[in-house]
């Protein structure tokens, strides 16, 4: 059940009296439709990356994690009033005291978001803003289609983006910049079951 139409913005304290049927993020007070379900080339890429990356931080400090889980973005700055409540496809935590029961309070290190055509306007967009304002260090942009990932890291409150490419010897190898020795080939990535 959608919530009641309000003239001003959503917080927290709505978002968590909204039925669980409703997918949504809410972005900066606005509520954002998420897809009800995502394709199956999505969820393999996903579930590649989820797994390579869960592989790497076994048995450090990290932890892996992936949607639907809520990152409320904003929480240092306004706690349960946050209004930036965000569901990433997969994201990497390495400090214990931001994960809580209702989720991730804060920014996590990384950030994985899978491109579809329904987010591809905010993953490129308004997300981006949003992660680099509030302290995520690095941000993967994984795009199923072009088989492609751009790697964005933080470097004096901006973005420095490198683009890994699956058919580009010299660039077919993800290199996080965050993490030393996460190193991923694109080609387990975009391997596909069938």
């Amino acid at each position: 059940m959608a919530p009641a139409v309000k003239l001003n913005t959503y917080t927290y304290q709505d978002y968590k009296n909204f039925d669980d049927s409703m997918r949504c993020e809410i972005i900066e007070g606005k509520i954002v439709m998420m897809a009800p379900s995502q394709t199956i080339l999505h969820q393999e890429v996903l579930g590649n990356v989820a797994v390579l990356i869960s592989d790497f931080v076994k048995g450090k400090k990290c932890k892996a994690c992936i949607s639907p889980l809520d990152v409320l973005l904003d929480y240092e700055y306004k706690g349960e009033n946050s209004d930036i409540i965000l569901q990433p496809d997969l994201l990497v935590l390495c400090d214990k005291n931001k994960l809580d029961k209702r989720g991730i309070l804060g920014a996590p290190e990384l950030v994985v978001e899978i491109l579809s055509p329904s987010t591809l306007k905010y993953d490129l967009g308004k997300k981006m803003e949003l992660y680099l304002a509030y302290g995520v260090k690095e941000y993967w942009i994984v795009d199923p289609h072009a088989k492609t990932i751009h790697l964005n890291y933080e470097v004096n409150k901006d973005y420095e983006e490198t683009i890994f490419y699956l058919d580009e010897p010299d660039k077919n190898i993800i290199k996080s910049r965050l993490f030393e020795g996460l190193e991923i080939p694109l080609s387990e990535v975009f391997e596909l079951g069938f």
